[in-house]
């Protein structure tokens, strides 16, 4: 009897034991720090099943819930009803859409088992769109984390003009008459646009204004995993026409598989079975590109979504080669090469705006990024007539 009592204790505390097991979700994605393993911002629970967090700021961009470390279980993802900012999410370990967010600072709930999820804005600031024949019928809403630099990614306008309203809690309209950058200035003229796909920028404040072509990278395991720390840019002068000059791609964990996708997140990619050119399928799909180790010179069209990944022989590549460091900075990058001078330099933000523009004319020059907030910047480096771009990290 004695035994069996024990036995049952035993099963009880284990019981137990196994159930006060602590799970700790968190937020993961474009729009919360990153898709790096270590980019979760963790939650709070009391109960294991309702989880907050208070006065978190989001960019725009994708995002889930999951287990903080966790990517086989316990992820709440795009919702099976509602939308942002709030709904209810399909949980478990499948390969959902990711929730799409809005930059803003939020108090966040969440209830892991149902999926249901909200963002409450616990900040209000001033409303502004921008209408006119460049976006339609429609006002093209703006978003903002900080009530002074208003943004959109990943807009297609055809062209026309466009003006910036504000329109709480007072009416302003604001207009200019240079594109695709300038300063605005209150009017109805409209900026003129001309048709493409743009990350456009606002800052309030001194009405500037910029609209750049959407950035295409490249990422994946060849070239050095799937966290946005590996992804490579591509660059272009028109928004449709992207290239990258040399790019070494190598198995990393068996596998040397790669795709393109648009603005650092993953509502469109750009993938096919096709190797070493073809059509992707413009989709949030799982289709990756299956390339081979080498080193190449790429091509891809944002329209037609066609890829080419030309060999480059050892030689060209060493040649317009150079190096950059330390990556990531707190203060400065150095960029050094042994042959041919470093004819420009210029450093763009997530969205594309401009930040640092350089004419150094010489062999080894230091980019000062101690002004620049902490974050993820692209870098066009001009070197003999060919360019190159790198991604640099702001700690």
């Amino acid at each position: 009897m004695k035994t069996k009592l024990l036995l049952i204790v035993a099963l009880v505390v284990t019981f137990s034991a196994s159930y006060a097991q602590t799970v700790t979700m968190g937020m993961i994605g474009a729009a919360a720090g990153g898709w790096c393993d270590t980019c979760d911002t963790p939650m709070t629970s009391t109960d294991n099943t309702n989880y907050t967090r208070l006065n978190v700021t989001l960019s725009n961009g994708e995002m889930k819930f999951r287990e903080v470390g966790v990517w086989n279980a316990n992820q709440v993802s795009a919702p099976a009803t509602g939308g942002f900012p709030s709904g209810t999410g399909q949980v478990g370990n499948g390969n959902f859409p990711n929730i799409t967010a809005v930059a803003g600072v939020y108090n966040v709930s969440l209830n892991r088992i149902t999926g249901v999820y909200s963002f409450t804005s616990t900040v209000t600031y001033n409303s502004l769109n921008m209408s006119g024949t460049a976006v339609g019928s429609t006002p093209l809403n703006l978003s903002t984390s900080n009530g002074t630099n208003y943004f959109a990614r990943g807009v297609n306008l055809v062209a026309g003009n466009l003006v910036i309203n504000q329109t709480a809690p007072t009416a302003t309209t604001w207009s200019g008459t240079t594109f695709p950058s300038g300063t605005a200035t209150t009017g109805t003229t409209g900026i003129p646009v001309a048709a493409g796909r743009y990350n456009i920028a606002f800052n309030r404040t001194t009405g500037a204004y910029s609209f750049n072509p959407v950035i295409f990278t490249i990422i994946g395991a060849g070239v050095g995993g799937w966290n946005d720390s590996n992804e490579i840019p591509l660059t272009s002068t028109d928004g449709v026409n992207y290239t990258l000059n040399s790019v070494t791609i190598a198995a990393n964990g068996g596998s040397s598989d790669v795709k393109f996708r648009e603005n650092n997140g993953w509502a469109f990619q750009i993938g096919s079975i096709a190797w070493p050119s073809g059509t992707g399928q413009g989709t949030n799909n799982d289709i990756n590109i299956p390339a081979v180790a080498g080193t190449y010179s790429v091509t891809m069209n944002r329209l037609t979504r066609q890829y080419s990944f030309a060999t480059l022989s050892n030689e060209n590549f060493v040649k317009y080669n150079f190096d950059f460091y330390p990556n990531p900075t707190t203060s400065v990058w150095n960029f050094k090469t042994a042959t041919n001078v470093l004819e420009a330099i210029t450093v763009v933000d997530a969205v594309g705006k401009t930040v640092i523009d350089l004419r150094p004319n010489a062999l080894e020059t230091t980019v000062d990024a101690s002004s620049l907030s902490s974050g993820i910047y692209f870098a066009k480096v001009v070197s003999d007539g060919k360019s190159q771009a790198v991604k640099l990290i702001k700690k």
